[in-house]
């Protein structure tokens, strides 16, 4: 199983989440490496997972953002798409409760609610459609994206639901954040 693996993500101290290329998401004790749960999605999983506010989030190729109950493994909800969903989902907390983004494909960036209650299919706060990117770190209470295909720094203000920042950075080949520091990879020949 292990070269099935798509990614894994620490979940509070004591626990790993896990992803497979075939589908199955696993929760596994970081200290034993016993399983405590594990559940299938429809189809495979290629993009990283994350994890936050007690669940395990999951970008499926299915066409579904599924959202696990971190205790127990349990769908909390899924949030249906019109395409795969191949990028990472970004978990934030916020003054007005968690969150997770996601970058889907024909509707843009959305910004779901981390826990929506009692609704099964995910409750929606805004969506964004020009704000393609990877999430690479927070500045204060917005999240930084870079969009590495089309060389843009995007901040994203989550409130707001509104990019207040792009930035192009046409010879950055790379970009990446510790802590609120932007570290850059130049290309030396490329040519703005």
């Amino acid at each position: 199983w292990s070269s099935d693996v798509c990614s894994s993500d620490l979940v509070g101290s004591d626990n790993i989440a896990a992803a497979s290329k075939g589908g199955t998401v696993l929760l596994l004790d970081a200290k034993s490496a016993g399983r405590l749960w594990g559940e299938k999605v429809f189809s495979g999983v290629s993009a990283p997972l994350t994890a936050g506010g007690g669940f395990v989030f999951v970008a499926g190729k299915d066409q579904y953002l599924w959202a696990f109950n971190a205790r127990n493994g349990r769908t909390a909800w899924r949030y249906f798409t019109q395409s795969p969903l191949d990028t990472a989902p970004i978990y934030v907390d916020t003054a007005k409760g968690g969150v997770v983004l996601q970058w889907v494909e024909n509707e843009g960036l959305v910004c779901l609610e981390a826990d929506p209650g009692d609704t099964i299919e995910g409750a929606a706060r805004w969506r964004i459609p020009d704000a393609r990117g990877e999430g690479i770190g927070m500045i204060g209470d917005r999240v930084v994206l870079w969009d590495a295909a089309n060389r843009d720094l995007r901040v994203v203000d989550i409130d707001q639901g509104a990019v207040t920042r792009k930035i192009s950075l046409p010879q950055v080949s790379e970009l990446s954040m510790i802590g609120d520091s932007i570290l850059a990879v130049g290309e030396e020949d490329r040519k703005s």
